[in-house]
């Protein structure tokens, strides 16, 4: 199959011109010189009848993903690598150096597809909001596409959002991808490909994914996996649980920008103001960077520091205010050539009262999970509050949906058109708008629902809505959606006597405790269950769950159910400087060992054990499970202490509730 490859190579003279980017999918490289209009990123196509069959693809999907739209480029698209600094990527990996085991980290820069492809064939890649995911894989997909003649290796790019109810299995959703450039390719082309372990997948957006889709998408891909194995996956998300799901796939995490690759971002931007840039990069690398290294780690929140810093002159370090000086620094953008014009609405709003409307928009929106929309979409949701504000005042009547696009887009450019769909820049500004709509136009009795909600929705770990809430109306939201929970939580437990409350709050909160001994392919979490629960642990500082880790267990743990772990070596292909061959070590279950390993190799040693102790079984069986219940019920254990923390906060708040609702007599004020 290479070799025709290769052959068919020889005769391809195509070449995708973009500027700083050389693309090499027919043996010669070309470098672009043109000043990046889009109408000049063409490709000049062979139509020879002995070209590769995915050459029109490949100079079709190059061309399109070279040039990107970003917070700075809205209006006009830019070439992708005149902006992109390759984030570096990394992931612990364990390996028998002689006859020494060692884990260690493993940093990734700069990679390339060969490279990540040499730790492994499926992975995840995680990173926080902003971080660069997409544009990670862009870089991979490009990436793919230059090196395509000599490996042979079809790249796809796809957004996971796009995988619907209506998607047969994972091959329909691959070659649909590749079928929206080239009509041409068959079903049947892909499928030769995938057998040939020729492809490679790039899926971004996991956490993206409806809820509803997220168990029929894991059967497929774990299907799919099975039918054609060896091919690559990559696959982005924000950092979740749901990776559980995933035991094959080796699990990366994409790192904050270095202050080198921070400096050499915002380098590369072409900004409207170059002396106001200037002083940035100076404050940037002088003290901000570790000053607000939350920010100027993010590529996303360090191109909104440029862009606040060049307004207010500073950066503020709570994350929603530094979104609401983001907007404020939005709403008075100037025009990239005269400072002082400054662009009206549309909808001849003032900043103000845009955030009002537009933020119950993204309340809406959030709260039935959407992040993109067709116009159509749009303008229903927007109709429901231009309709709802007009009650209050009349004027509102004159606001269409459409006067709402073209500021969002044009204007302050937190929203994009592409296609016939509008996105977001960054889904983290539905996210601040949203918490800005529950905040200050939510009354008090509505805020218990709102945390109902919350605790009833599948939020991803990162999402920050709820925490830029908190920040905003702290004491509200302690006293209207704390207290009320953790009043039915006790309420409930105190049903139980004694130390069977504390039992009742461990399984409502876990149900099943995980404990890691010697080496795991897989690292269960304790994962506590409930949204709101976990919020207060995490704002109030109550948790002690880290500490279970460190925990010595009785032997009697191996009552419990286990998975035995053991590790599969073979040659990484690297001599360490004494000569000696680098073994990988793979850990896998016990049940996972393939059934031909043992042919060639020894029955492999068992080196870990995960346990499953699950709360249920120590309650219905206490004598069983003797020793593991004193344990547990020690004052010294996490949970203990744990439970005891979050029961002591109750009764604070209950007494702040009372403080609050207590009559005031305005005199003792100014009395002695």
């Amino acid at each position: 199959m290479m070799k025709e490859i290769n052959q068919q190579a020889e005769k391809l003279m195509n070449v995708a011109h973009i500027e700083n980017a050389s693309f090499y999918i027919s043996g010669e490289i070309v470098e672009n010189k043109d000043d990046g209009d889009e109408s000049k990123a063409s490709t000049q196509i062979d139509d020879s009848e002995h070209a590769d069959v995915f050459t029109d693809y490949l100079q079709k999907a190059a061309n399109y993903y070279s040039l990107k739209k970003t917070l700075l480029y809205v209006e006009k698209p830019r070439p992708f690598y005149e902006f992109y600094v390759c984030s570096n990527v990394s992931y612990y990996k364990s390996r028998i150096l002689g006859d020494r085991e060692d884990e260690s980290l493993v940093v990734i820069s700069d990679a390339t597809p060969k490279r990540l492809e040499e730790e492994s064939r499926y992975i995840v890649i995680t990173g926080t909001g902003g971080m660069g995911k997409s544009m990670f894989l862009t870089h991979l997909f490009l990436s793919s596409v230059k090196e395509y003649v000599t490996t042979g290796v079809l790249p796809i790019l796809s957004v996971l959002r796009a995988y619907d109810s209506k998607t047969q299995d994972m091959v329909d959703f691959i070659f649909k991808a590749v079928n929206a450039f080239d009509a041409k390719i068959s079903r049947q082309d892909i499928v030769r490909k995938l057998e040939n372990k020729e492809i490679s997948i790039m899926l971004d957006g996991l956490d993206e994914l409806a809820s509803s889709l997220r168990e029929k998408f894991n059967s497929d891909l774990n299907a799919f996996i099975k039918a054609y194995p060896g091919n690559r996956i990559a696959i982005t998300s924000r950092p979740t649980e749901i990776f559980l799901s995933y035991p094959r796939f080796s699990l990366f995490e994409l790192d904050p920008l270095t202050k080198k690759q921070a400096l050499q971002l915002i380098e590369k931007l072409h900004f409207w103001n170059e002396n106001a840039k200037k002083r940035f990069i100076t404050a940037l690398d002088s003290h901000l960077y570790e000053t607000h290294w939350n920010f100027a780690s993010n590529p996303l929140l360090l191109t909104i520091m440029l862009r606040t810093y060049t307004t207010f002159g500073e950066v503020p370090a709570k994350m929603h205010v530094f979104y609401a000086k983001a907007y404020d620094t939005m709403a008075c953008l100037h025009d990239a050539t005269k400072e002082s014009y400054k662009r009206p609405f549309q909808t001849k709003l003032a900043p103000g009262d845009f955030a009002k409307l537009f933020s119950e928009f993204c309340a809406r929106t959030y709260a039935k999970e959407m992040i993109d929309f067709t116009e159509k979409e749009f303008n229903f949701y927007m109709d429901k509050v231009i309709r709802r504000a007009s009650l209050i005042d009349e004027s509102m009547k004159k606001l269409t949906p459409q006067d709402f696009i073209s500021d969002i887009t044009n204007n302050l450019c937190i929203m994009y058109k592409e296609g016939e769909k509008i996105y977001f820049i960054h889904r983290s500004f539905q996210e601040y708008f949203a918490a800005y709509h529950f905040a200050f136009y939510y009354y008090d009795k509505d805020l218990k629902t709102l945390g109902e909600f919350f605790e009833n929705m599948k939020i991803s770990k990162t999402d920050e809505t709820f925490d830029m809430l908190y920040d905003m109306v702290s004491e509200r939201i302690e006293l209207c959606i704390f207290l009320p929970y953790l009043e039915d939580l006790m309420n409930h437990c105190d049903k139980f006597d004694g130390e069977k409350a504390y039992w009742e709050f461990l399984e409502k909160q876990y149900k099943t405790l995980y404990h890691n001994e010697g080496e795991t392919g897989y690292c269960y979490y304790n994962e506590v269950r409930s949204f709101l629960y976990k919020s207060i642990l995490k704002l109030k500082k109550l948790g002690h769950m880290e500490k279970i880790d460190d925990l010595e267990w009785p032997e009697s743990i191996s009552d419990f159910y286990r998975e035995s772990w053991v590790a599969l070596y073979h040659d990484s292909g690297d001599i360490d400087s004494d000569g000696n061959i680098i073994y990988k070590a793979d850990y896998v279950t016990e049940d996972e060992i393939p059934y031909d390993y043992t042919d060639e190799n020894e029955y492999p040693d068992t080196v870990g054990y995960t346990y499953f102790i699950d709360i249920k079984d120590i309650r219905e069986e206490p004598e069983r499970y003797k020793e593991i219940k004193a344990f547990i019920e020690d004052s010294e254990f996490p949970l203990r202490q744990e439970y005891d923390s979050v029961r002591k906060y109750y009764n604070e708040l209950k007494l702040r509730a009372q403080l609050a609702s207590a009559p005031k007599n305005s005199v003792e004020l100014f009395s002695d």
